[in-house]
């Protein structure tokens, strides 16, 4: 019994350090090449070897920045296809 207490206690006190333990990629342009940093291809590549979290910071300013129908968006065309395989949170 003593020992399935030590385990418990350890494992909620290691579990939230490897929850923070993640790497954060953030898009901040709407380029479609794996080969441009801050692209929303060249995020995902960024995230397939460890814990990824994807964050979005991309201006209004930037090209790819439309509005149709009143609904304002960004538009990303990759020029590729995209594998969502990885470790993504």
């Amino acid at each position: 019994m003593r020992r399935a207490a030590i385990f418990f206690l350890l494992f909620f006190l290691l579990s939230p350090i490897r929850a923070f333990a993640t790497l954060t990629v953030t898009v901040t342009n709407c380029a479609g090449d794996r080969s441009i940093a801050g692209s929303l291809p060249w995020a995902l590549d960024a995230g397939r070897t460890e814990p990824t979290i994807i964050d979005f910071d991309i201006p209004s300013a930037e090209a790819g920045f439309t509005t149709e129908a009143g609904i304002s968006f960004w538009r990303i065309k990759p020029k590729e296809k995209m594998s969502l395989i990885g470790n993504w949170i």
